[in-house]
């Protein structure tokens, strides 16, 4: 499979000055050409801490941050140029403290073991409370920030090119790592199939993926994606016709990899599925339509790198920017940008974000939450009008009442007056036992939490058993994600639950797309809903789809994929667009699952 992304690269010039010790400890970056020691402000941090912490008088740290003479803000990042405070070749002393040791002074300061004892032979021997020891960091180890100014040249020792006749098994023992360390950090790359010419990763300091298929490889060379025929996990009603073009189309990735971290940790790893599943939909995709050039960029969890990523000149040739999970003020910043480049700008992480409000190049993948409300509401009193509803609740826990009043008010207007049963502690069959059998009730709990499901789900469920064709379960999205004796038990209720999205895991076409993303990837996607794989498969079958289908007119096309279904309608001028599609998922007595898009 060949595919191509591209991630900003690194590469520090080191001046040789006096600094603090301190200093050495902070991650660099480069903005604009310079580089900069930069510290991200903490919650409850002071100015008179963060001095001590970094050796430098508070006047001095104004002088490179004239905002702090507003005062701290939590989130915010300190830049400190590295040409005036000294570069990696600087010479400081650390003094020894209770309890620390070789090992953690050096990590502390981002040098091996064998160069801290090269410089302190006496450590050899062991270190105590008051020894001074040199240090001098070396700068290829140093932490970098990965969204950052472009380089050429940095990459040796990071990214191989496959030759003829290699193996993973041989490059992995020519820079001493194993074939597993290899798959992980290349996440496209197929143990079974890679073609010479293939540019991967070495180490976690290199670009996430580079081209393929020349030997005079360049980071950030802009690549086309080839791909092939469309998979057997995609359903035939989303059968497209695309017709022969010379158009590119341009999509960039903006996603917290953390490649410059040594650990990725379960978050991360879900992020890294959703680049995945974007890829084998791009991979999934037939060749004859125009080609499609993707790029993946790492913003670190950090607004200021998305800030850094947007001065980018290539960004601007974007017609699609997918904004990342972590902070709705990314959305904003690269919607402003948008309005200048009138690139799209696809919203898939925060569902109730209205940016989409202001910004008319914005596209909200999800419905938001009043309006989700709205059509639930609609729907399901057009789908139950002839049942009479019936309000389960406790004294403690009503997270749902402003739904359920909406509810109540809705069948109100079709002339059905609503019941309710509140209980104490736990729902009895007592507190059921005046209804009456024969009628058809719909069941509407006022809390949507596991802990108050345990509450009235048994005896609820002994009272529906009695007459199942006449009693259902109205529920939640958070019930999705039930497995096991709750998953029986929503059969059991008859229950309909409404959500944004759902993925079965149990249909054929799911189990073909686990298979494949396996195969591919050599581990299983995570599954916590909303399953990231799928998500980014959604997402870029679609966008690619609807790429080619409309010109870049993404509103006009709708996509009923395996856990999303995109549907957008715009809301007027000068404003953008929003996803309309909601599932409502039916757990029918028989043990069958059926989904439902309106």
């Amino acid at each position: 499979m060949k595919i191509k992304a591209l991630i900003a690269a690194v590469v520090l010039s080191i001046s040789t000055m006096t600094a603090n010790a301190s200093v050495y400890k902070l991650p660099t970056t480069t903005i604009n050409g310079k580089e900069y020691y930069y510290h991200e402000v903490k919650a409850k941090e002071t100015l008179y801490s963060l001095s001590h912490e970094l050796g430098m008088s508070q006047d001095e740290m104004k002088k490179y941050n004239p905002s702090l003479a507003e005062g701290l803000k939590a989130g915010t990042n300190l830049y400190f140029p590295v040409d005036e405070l000294g570069g990696a070749d600087v010479k400081v002393v650390h003094k020894v403290k209770k309890g620390e040791t070789v090992y953690g002074i050096s990590k502390e300061y981002h040098i091996s073991i064998e160069q801290l004892l090269q410089l302190n032979p006496s450590a050899q021997d062991g270190i105590k409370v008051g020894d001074e020891l040199l240090i001098k960091r070396n700068v290829d180890s140093a932490p970098k920030s990965s969204a950052i100014t472009q380089t050429k040249s940095s990459d040796q020792g990071k990214l191989h090119i496959i030759k003829t006749g290699e193996t993973l098994y041989a490059i992995a023992a020519k820079y001493n790592t194993t074939v597993d360390n290899l798959l992980m950090l290349n996440p496209t790359l197929s143990i079974e199939k890679y073609d010479v010419g293939t540019v991967i990763r070495i180490n976690n300091q290199a670009p996430l993926a580079t081209n393929n298929n020349a030997e005079d490889a360049e980071v950030g060379a802009k690549q086309s994606l080839t791909v092939v025929s469309r998979p057997e996990y995609v359903d035939e009603k989303t059968s497209i016709t695309i017709t022969k073009s010379n158009e590119v189309y341009n999509i960039a990735i903006l996603m917290p990899f953390m490649l410059n971290e040594e650990k990725i940790d379960s978050k991360t790893n879900a992020y890294l599925d959703f680049y995945k599943g974007f890829i084998l939909a791009a991979d999934s995709l037939k060749t004859s339509g125009a080609k499609v050039k993707i790029y993946a960029y790492d913003t670190y969890r950090s607004v200021d790198s998305v800030k850094v990523l947007l001065q980018r000149p290539e960004i601007s040739q974007m017609d699609v920017i997918i904004t990342p999970p972590g902070s709705s003020e990314a959305v904003l910043q690269v919607a402003s940008l948008s309005d200048s480049i009138n690139a799209k700008v696809f919203n898939a992480f925060y569902a109730n974000d209205t940016t989409h409000y202001i910004h008319e190049n914005v596209i909200q993948a999800n419905i938001v939450r009043d309006n989700m409300y709205d059509k639930a509401i609609s729907v399901l009193v057009d789908e139950y009008a002839d049942y009479i509803p019936v309000i389960i609740g406790s004294t403690a826990n009503k997270n749902r009442a402003t739904l359920v009043e909406e509810i109540k008010r809705k069948y109100e207007e079709i002339g059905v007056t609503s019941q309710e049963i509140i209980y104490n502690k736990k729902l009895t069959a007592t507190d059921l036992s005046e209804l009456k059998r024969g009628v058809k009730y719909l069941f509407i709990p006022l809390s949507s939490t596991e802990s108050e499901f345990n509450k009235y789900s048994a005896a609820l469920t002994e009272f529906i058993q009695t007459d199942l064709e006449n009693n259902a379960t109205f529920g939640y999205p958070e019930w999705t994600a039930f497995k096991g004796e709750k998953l029986t038990a929503l059969h059991n209720l008859n229950a309909v639950v409404y959500s944004r999205f759902f993925y079965n895991g149990e249909g054929e076409k799911e189990k073909a797309f686990e298979a494949k993303f396996e195969a591919v990837y050599k581990t299983a996607m995570k599954k916590m809903p909303p399953i990231q794989a799928v998500m980014g498969f959604d997402c870029g079958y679609y966008i690619i789809n609807a790429l080619r289908q409309t010109k870049g007119d993404l509103a006009q096309y709708k996509y009923e994929g395996l856990q999303y279904t995109f549907d957008l309608n715009g809301l007027g001028e000068g404003k953008g667009v929003e996803n309309q599609a909601l599932y409502f998922v039916y757990y029918r007595p028989n043990k069958r699952i059926e989904k439902q898009v309106f």
